[in-house]
């Protein structure tokens, strides 16, 4: 029983911190191998080539919001859906989508754009990840399920995260 307890107690003592920095050592490099492959690919207006009038137009909509643009006029999908509403509490989270698809007309983090820019449809190209400050972090070539989970799980690492709020003490009423 003393036998049990010792290795318990060295258990505790240094197998739970080992176990849990090699974890979060883990995670961080999972999060810089990400951050690496979502360095910049350029500006909006870098890909729409100079064309003044379509600038304009996309970085009123994509100002201070981290947008998923879907370059396909095929509407909104299943899988689309499922990832817009994962996302939709996420303050800077917007899906542009460049069909006539009736979805989302009433939900605010869903916009419809009447024409795509023919400059961003580039190949296959179905989906397009940017940020915030307006730098395209990645174009997803496909519109299958390993492209969308690789969506998800950079839109999970480039959405800025929702600051919380001070903490502050109750006014005493006299």
């Amino acid at each position: 029983m003393k036998i049990l307890k010792k290795i318990l107690v060295l258990f505790v003592l240094f197998g739970l911190p080992g176990l849990s920095w090699y974890f979060l050592q883990t995670g961080l490099e999972w999060r810089k191998d990400i951050e690496i492959e979502l360095k910049s690919k350029g500006s909006i207006n870098e890909l729409l080539n100079g064309n003044q009038v379509q600038a304009i137009n996309l970085e009123s909509v994509l100002k201070s919001k981290t947008s998923v643009l879907k370059l396909s006029v095929e509407g909104v999908s299943d899988l689309d859906k499922s990832i817009i509403t994962q996302f939709q509490k996420s303050p800077t989270f917007q899906w542009i989508d460049f069909s006539d698809s009736e979805y989302g007309k009433s939900n605010k983090k869903v916009k419809h754009l009447n024409s795509t820019p023919v400059s961003l449809i580039s190949g296959a190209a179905s989906y397009m990840l940017i940020d915030t400050a307006l730098h395209v972090r990645r174009i997803y070539p496909a519109n299958d399920n390993a492209a969308l989970t690789q969506l998800v799980e950079d839109m999970a690492v480039i959405l800025p995260r929702e600051m919380p709020k001070d903490i502050e003490m109750k006014k005493v009423s006299q």
